[in-house]
């Protein structure tokens, strides 16, 4: 796999152009980018593709899960990034739910 993976709970897109942002917030959203890295988030406002575009990103990974406690997020990762590892994330949403995953973009 190309990319790695970086775990990011909300961030607004463009992250490095976002003037509401904390300037940390906005050099971490920068070095996800410069690093070739996949956001991987619970926000759902990153599964709106026309506000959020993956497009020119390595790609993100929005997981799906209620309730979002950490016993559930780390089980989800376990189950499921093996198989999210096995696609082209690049310039692709990919939402992972407790049965499924849906790849976008």
């Amino acid at each position: 796999m190309r990319g790695q993976f970086a775990i990011w709970a909300t961030m607004p897109y463009p992250w490095w152009k976002s003037a509401s942002l904390a300037p940390a917030t906005r050099t971490c959203g920068l070095r996800l980018l410069k690093q070739d890295r996949v956001l991987i988030t619970l926000d759902a406002d990153f599964a709106n593709v026309l506000r959020y575009p993956p497009t020119g990103t390595p790609g993100v990974v929005r997981l799906r899960l209620h309730p979002a406690v950490e016993e559930a997020i780390d089980a989800m990762l376990r189950a499921w990034i093996p198989r999210v590892a096995e696609i082209r994330l690049s310039g692709k949403l990919v939402v992972v739910g407790e049965r499924k995953i849906r790849v976008r973009g």
